[in-house]
């Protein structure tokens, strides 16, 4: 499965229920600078969003966890690794 994930040459992270990523490919790992394999607190990531952005991206996110259905597509910006924003768009499913 992880090799089929690799070859994805989309962005790709899994979170768990409590919001940690717990997988991320290597053309997220380039671009956004999260690790590979991290366990890092609850939506941490979330910090990166940008400020206009996080409170909907927040929500959105956490509907999708406790409702087990997923968002339409979600836009936001993203600060990636060298902290130059950039438009992300994601699809958040349980």
């Amino acid at each position: 499965m992880d090799s089929m994930l690799e070859g994805f040459p989309g962005l790709l992270f899994f979170m768990n229920q409590d919001g940690k990523i717990v997988y991320v490919n290597s053309a997220a790992e380039n671009v956004t600078g999260i690790p590979g394999r991290i366990d890092a607190a609850p939506l941490k990531w979330l910090e990166r969003v940008q400020a206009d952005d996080r409170e909907r991206v927040a929500l959105a996110y956490q509907k999708a966890l406790l409702t087990g259905e997923g968002h339409k597509v979600l836009a936001f910006k993203f600060n990636n690794k060298y902290g130059k924003e950039c438009e992300f768009v994601a699809l958040p499913c349980p």
